[in-house]
């Protein structure tokens, strides 16, 4: 049985079909549809687009299977066979020239911080590198106006690179940085399971506990959600902090129950 290939591009979000099938004569038509994702957007999970684009397939497979078999056409033509492909764009990167006077001090360290809390990382003394998405906008607006109100230049380039060391060593420099990050986060969660862990041992169950506890725990949310704006680059690291974030919820809760069972029976 032959095929007739034919593409079609599905938004992610919108799981919208365009173009239209061929009218060959094969008696099987094999369509491959493309998931296009911009690469920076993470408003949804993997899975929640890929099942997405898994509805736009169950489209073409009753829609065209239907509009195939019109009687003006002399072959009648299944669709038996859908692949589904991801496609995701290249990463587009920002240089950023920064120079700020030595004096006073304190503009320097400030416009370094926001520069940080933004996400860009260094890769030479005043260059700095980003990637181009919306996440990021914000920030580095900021920055910026932190470093000309001290005097300061900033400068903004769209990097192109030419070859693959010159892509690598932007990209390992901005994956470095957050692989640190998530590393930090990951070393406190585990530092607030350990705490969790202890109180228990000891049976300080009690409500000034539990609140200091409930504290920190939205301590690591609000970090958790300030990492995952800046987590562009989908790393395994990531997942493994939302794991860690989820398990350290679930002990809490855990606590909690044993801090009002505790209190019940005072």
């Amino acid at each position: 049985m032959t095929s007739s290939p034919a593409s079609f591009r599905a938004s992610a979000e919108f799981a919208q079909l365009a173009g239209r099938p061929g009218r060959g004569d094969a008696s099987a038509v094999h369509f491959t549809v493309l998931v296009r994702r911009p690469w920076w957007n993470k408003a949804s999970t993997p899975g929640s687009w890929i099942a997405a684009a898994a509805q736009t397939v169950a489209r073409i497979q009753l829609g065209f299977s239907r509009a195939i078999r019109r009687p003006n056409l002399k072959q009648f033509a299944d669709v038996t066979t859908v692949t589904l492909e991801t496609v995701t764009d290249s990463i587009k990167w920002l240089v950023l020239l920064v120079q700020v006077p030595a004096e006073p001090s304190r503009h320097r360290v400030a416009v370094w911080r926001q520069l940080r809390k933004t996400g860009a990382a260094p890769i030479h003394s005043g260059s700095w590198v980003i990637p181009d998405a919306p996440a990021f906008t914000e920030g580095i607006e900021r920055a910026k106006e932190l470093c000309r109100n001290a005097g300061g230049s900033f400068t903004i380039l769209h990097a192109s690179p030419d070859d693959a060391q010159s892509t690598h060593a932007l990209d390992s420099a901005f994956r470095a940085a957050r692989v640190d990050e998530w590393n930090e986060f990951l070393g406190d969660c585990n530092k607030f399971m350990q705490e969790i862990a202890k109180e228990i041992s000891i049976e300080k169950f009690t409500y000034a506990e539990l609140e200091e506890e409930d504290q920190s725990l939205e301590r690591l949310r609000r970090w958790y959600r300030e990492l995952k704006k800046r987590d562009v680059l989908w790393l395994e690291e990531a997942v493994q902090a939302d794991e860690a974030l989820r398990a350290g919820s679930l002990a809490l809760e855990e606590y909690a129950r044993l801090v009002y069972a505790a209190e019940n029976e005072i």
